[in-house]
Parts: C-alpha cells; sequence; structure tokens
C-alpha cells in the first residue's frame, strides 16, 4: 500500500498506475494523477543487481 503526505498530490492515484516493462531492467510506472488530467504521468525505473526496481532518480526531500 501506498501512503501519500505532505504536498504529494502529483502522486494520486499512483496505486492505480500500471507497471509497465521496457527491457529486462528498465520500465516506467504510468498512472493519471487525477480525473481531470489529460495526460498521464509516471516514474522511470531501473532494476538494481539484486532484481530490486528502483526510481531512476533520486528524488529531493
Amino acid at each position: 500500500m501506498i501512503e501519500l503526505t505532505g504536498n504529494a498530490s502529483s502522486f494520486s492515484n499512483i496505486e492505480k498506475g500500471k507497471f509497465v516493462h521496457s527491457s529486462d531492467f528498465e520500465g516506467y510506472i504510468e498512472y493519471q494523477s487525477s480525473e481531470e488530467a489529460k495526460s498521464k504521468t509516471g516514474f522511470q525505473m531501473i532494476k538494481d543487481d539484486d532484481g530490486i526496481w528502483n526510481v531512476s532518480f533520486t528524488p529531493i526531500q
């Protein structure tokens, strides 16, 4: 389960997204942040040497 806290409106509905494989070690999460949004949002993901999928950038916190 993904819990959204703080200023996380851009992550709304990410739990309804889908994971799309681009290759054996790349993919992305695609989701629509709101019902009114005309386009989808996504995160590029990369699989590490241990087989764990990680966001391909380090978010600023």
